[in-house]
This record gives structure tokens, C-alpha cells and sequence, in this order.
């Protein structure tokens, strides 16, 4: 007479299959462990055996989830962990584009497909710190609300879509060499936000933030390695918490400090094993600082949607004078491009070892960032196709009663 399995209670339970559940399903339970618990192959088959005795039967099975392990284990690494060496160094570190490569293998769903060019991580801090000081705007990038990944209404996405149009000499703009870039924000926007930023001072915060702008400026310009040690050693143990358990990142979520929060965005970028800008991209920015479209397309998608991801952070992050805006972005290129730029009378990052980044190409740089923001903030206030992305849940509307 066949087996026939029981009729399971679907809101209570999951059904095992085959019904000893002691072979394919242990190995089946033990990979799940591995992937969610982040633990060693033999830590999971012993895990499993220990609730289901005489799981994971055969040599084949267990060299299954030993292999499961050996291939998944070593893209769960967030941080880059300069200080391992030997066989490991290959595993610690990384560039953007290895980063990405593995993400892809430890995310799904949603997430998969809204991170495929930019690293969740850097996406988890930027959106704290901007929930922090009340600007819980999502300006087009919550991946929740969207049916197509948020960075496909980029600007530097739809440039790269589009041919590069005939230049004349004459149409194209002259590089400035003083900041800020002419243009770049109305006048009285600007005095709304430099009124803003003082009252801020004043109260501590705005709106519905627990801090204020300032604060996150000031965590972007202080030198994190004058830090307490007891911040230095919490900042640490997140980094190491983060690669080695899969729910460590929702701390980010919890925590309040922005410097925090900034030394961990920091560390991740200073911690790539090559920039995000390297020469040859510091030299197309400069050589095409005057046009954005040449630059976009001159620069590789991962790193060019990364740089517009932080452009669009700092364009959110109010309210902030224009002075200290291009203070976060002098920090943020020291990081992409692992040189040290001068900030406030001295260069950071300090104790890495980095060159110098020369005065005129920052400053192209610069330049070029500004112009992209203005860009950016042409192309969101411009009604298009996108707008017929955002998926808006239906509502039931109320009957109104007229008036008598």
C-alpha cells in the first residue's frame, strides 16, 4: 500500500519530504543553516543531527554541504578585513565589482534586483542617516514602492541609454575653478537653507529627525580615528557582527550616532581593495569635467551609479549651506578615490596610507559633481514615463455627503 503523508496545518507547520527526513532534507536543513546562521558546514550537520538524530547519512551528502559552504560563506563578506593574509587575503578583499558579483548570490527577490549595481550596505547607511535628521523623503528610491529597480531612474542609467549627442566647441561649458559652481542652487533657496541650518543649530533638530543635518556634516568632516576607544572598538565589532551574521546589518537601523554610522560608510569604501575612482577615471573626469553626458558614459556603471547614489544622499540631506554640502563631497571623493583631500585646513583620511589628491583635479572633480547634482535635480522635478512606475496601492474611497 503507497505512503500517504499527512495532511499538514499549513499555518503551523512546513512539510518535510521524504517522510524519514533524515537524508535529502537534512542536507536540505543544514545548507538553510549555513545561509541564515552564517556557521561553519560541520557546526550545521552537527546542529541538525543533534535535533534529528542520523541526519546528513552519506560521505556525498555531507561533502554537499560542505561544498554549499565553501561557495556561499565567502560572499557573505561585507567589510573588507585588510589584516587577514594567506589563503584568505583573496576572500577579504575586494573591489565594487567583486562586491556586487557576490551580493547578487546572497540576496533575492526584490532585493536582488534593486541592488544589481549598488552595494546594499552603502544604501542601509545613507538611508539612516538621512531617516535621522528627518529627511525620511525617499526621492524616488525606495525599492518598496517601485516595479523596476529604483537605479533605472537614474540619470546617469538614462544617459547611458542614449547616444552622445554633436558637441560644438562653442556649446560646451568652460571648466570653473572656483567653488561653489555658479548656478548650481538659487539664491534664495540657498538663504532658506543657511536660515534653516541656524535654527537647527539653535534647536538641535528638524522636523521629525532626532538630529540635525549639522550633525551629519559634522560626523562626515571629523576625523574618525580621534574617536573614543570605546567607539572605535563598537565600530569595529558592527564590521566584524555584519560579516559574520546575516541579521547583524538591522543594527544599522537601530543606531543613532552619526558618526558611527559615517566611520562604517567610510570603512567600507577606504577598505576596497581598488578605488571606486581610479587615475584613469579622475583623468575622463577631468579631460570631460564640462560635459556631464561624456563623463557618465566614460565611467564604468557600477562606480558611476554608486557616485550618483551619494550625489542624490548629499541632495537629500537638509538643511545644509553650499559650503558644507561640498565638504561631504570633498570627503566622499577622498574615499571613492583613496587619496586625502584637504577639509577644513587639514587632509583626511589621516593614517591611510594615500596620496595626496592634487588641488585643481579635486577641484575639477568637484566641479563635475555640482554640475551632475544640478543635472539631477533638473531631471527629478521633470514629469516623464517614470512616473508610471511608482506603484500606488488602491484606496477605498469615502462617499462624500453633499451639502445641505
Amino acid at each position: 500500500m503507497p505512503h500517504t503523508p499527512p495532511t499538514p496545518n499549513l499555518s503551523t507547520s512546513a512539510v518535510e519530504y521524504p517522510p524519514a527526513g533524515l537524508g535529502r532534507t537534512g542536507v536540505l536543513i543544514a545548507c538553510y543553516l549555513v545561509y541564515s546562521l552564517r556557521v561553519r558546514a560541520n557546526d550545521a550537520i552537527r546542529l541538525v543531527r543533534k535535533k534529528r538524530p542520523r541526519s546528513v547519512q552519506t560521505s556525498g551528502q555531507i561533502l554537499c554541504v560542505q561544498q554549499f559552504d565553501h561557495y556561499l560563506l565567502p560572499q557573505t563578506v561585507v567589510f573588507s578585513t585588510r589584516e587577514s593574509c594567506g589563503k584568505d587575503r583573496k576572500v577579504a578583499e575586494f573591489t565594487l565589482r567583486q562586491h556586487l558579483y557576490r551580493q547578487r548570490a546572497t540576496l533575492h527577490g526584490l532585493e536582488e534586483r534593486a541592488f544589481r549595481e549598488l552595494p546594499k550596505i552603502i544604501y542601509r547607511l545613507c538611508e539612516r542617516l538621512l531617516r535621522l535628521c528627518g529627511c525620511s523623503e525617499s526621492g524616488g528610491m525606495d525599492l518598496r514602492i517601485r516595479n523596476r529597480p529604483f537605479y533605472k531612474n537614474f540619470l546617469s542609467y538614462k544617459l547611458r541609454q542614449t547616444p552622445l549627442p554633436e558637441h560644438n566647441a562653442a556649446d560646451l561649458l568652460e571648466p570653473i575653478c572656483e567653488l561653489p559652481m555658479v548656478g548650481w542652487r538659487d539664491p534664495i533657496e540657498e538663504d532658506i537653507e543657511r536660515h534653516l541650518e541656524s535654527v537647527s543649530r539653535i534647536t538641535g533638530s528638524t522636523g521629525s529627525g532626532t538630529v540635525s543635518a549639522l550633525h551629519v556634516y559634522q560626523a562626515f568632516v571629523l576625523d574618525h580615528n580621534e574617536l573614543s576607544v570605546e567607539k572605535i572598538k563598537y565600530l569595529k565589532q558592527i564590521r566584524n557582527d555584519i560579516n559574520l551574521r546575516r541579521d547583524a546589518i538591522n543594527k544599522i537601523d537601530d543606531e543613532e550616532d552619526p558618526s558611527i554610522l559615517s566611520g562604517l560608510l567610510f570603512e567600507w569604501l577606504e577598505g576596497l581593495k581598488q578605488p571606486v575612482l581610479d587615475r584613469d577615471d579622475l583623468a575622463a573626469i577631468v579631460g570631460r569635467a564640462e560635459n556631464v553626458h561624456t563623463c557618465v558614459v566614460a565611467l564604468q556603471s557600477e562606480d558611476i551609479t554608486l557616485l550618483e547614489y551619494l550625489l542624490r544622499f548629499v541632495i537629500r540631506l537638509r538643511p545644509l549651506a553650499s559650503p558644507k554640502r561640498v565638504d561631504i563631497l570633498k570627503r566622499l571623493l577622498a574615499s571613492l578615490a583613496h587619496q586625502t583631500v584637504a577639509i577644513g585646513g587639514r587632509c583626511l583620511p589621516t593614517k591611510r596610507d594615500f596620496s595626496k589628491l592634487r588641488e585643481g583635479t579635486c577641484n575639477q572633480v568637484i566641479n563635475f559633481m555640482l554640475r551632475m547634482i544640478a543635472e539631477i535635480q533638473k531631471d527629478t522635478v521633470k514629469p516623464g514615463r517614470d512616473d508610471v512606475d511608482v506603484v500606488v496601492p488602491l484606496r477605498r474611497m469615502k462617499p462624500i455627503k453633499a451639502w445641505k
